[in-house]
């Protein structure tokens, strides 16, 4: 089950993670990567801090395993989305189509 933000009683949003459990042929750390399939916030609850407190659980969670990062992808099309995940400090690579965050505990 995913971890769900409550806001007022009532579910506002969620996200859907996995974690590889053997690091990826590009991690040169070879510490876990955890990958964050999707984030969904409903739109009466945008602006309130949900996201922002859906990736810090996803942060704890991603400290607590021994991770070196956090990743997931965004279409290009999404310029809301790429702006909020710069605001969490979300660096893009262009170049494979993936934004990451470094886990520094």
């Amino acid at each position: 089950m995913a971890p769900v933000r409550r806001v007022g009683g009532g579910a506002r949003g969620r996200d859907r993670r996995h974690r590889r459990p053997l690091p990826h042929p590009w991690t040169y750390d070879l510490k876990p990567v955890v990958w964050l399939k999707e984030l969904y916030v409903t739109e009466a609850a945008r602006g309130m801090g949900v996201g922002h407190a859906l990736v810090e659980q996803l942060r704890q969670h991603a400290i607590g395993i021994g991770a070196s990062a956090i990743k997931w992808t965004v279409l290009k099309s999404n310029i809301p989305a790429k702006a909020f995940y710069r605001s969490l400090g979300g660096q893009p690579d262009e170049y494979l189509g993936i934004v990451a965050t470094e886990i520094d505990p």
